[in-house]
């Protein structure tokens, strides 16, 4: 069983990153703030696996994925972004040390949910 950090804001993805642990058996160590993000990392947080969001609160993505490289190089770390992304971003984080992207689906009817709301 792998533990995976997860930094994502979106309240789509909580659903989503529960049923994925669920499903798994994997740990997901999930952070809604790249800022929170960092500060457990700097604190030591273990995880085989990243999965970044690009636009995050206070830290935005590219930051949180630096530093995961920084403390952790030779963990992947993927890029998990509802948003194209323009080439010069992308090669900038390929570039920096991210092993790939993935684009979802936004869902800006979703984005307004209260979290309680989430099963």
């Amino acid at each position: 069983m792998a533990t995976i950090l997860w930094v994502d804001d979106s309240i789509y993805m909580i659903s989503f990153i529960k049923e994925l642990e669920k499903d798994t058996g994997h740990h997901i160590v999930h952070y809604r703030d790249g800022a929170e993000a960092a500060e457990e990392m700097k604190g030591g947080l273990q995880y085989q696996l990243a999965v970044i969001d690009r636009s995050l609160p206070r830290l935005d993505g590219e930051e949180v994925m630096k530093l995961s490289k920084k403390l952790h190089p030779d963990v992947p770390v993927v890029c998990n972004s509802a948003y194209p992304w323009p080439s010069q971003y992308a090669d900038k984080c390929v570039d920096g040390g991210m092993l790939g992207r993935v684009v979802r689906e936004y869902l800006p009817s979703l984005e307004n949910t209260e979290q309680s709301q989430i099963p």
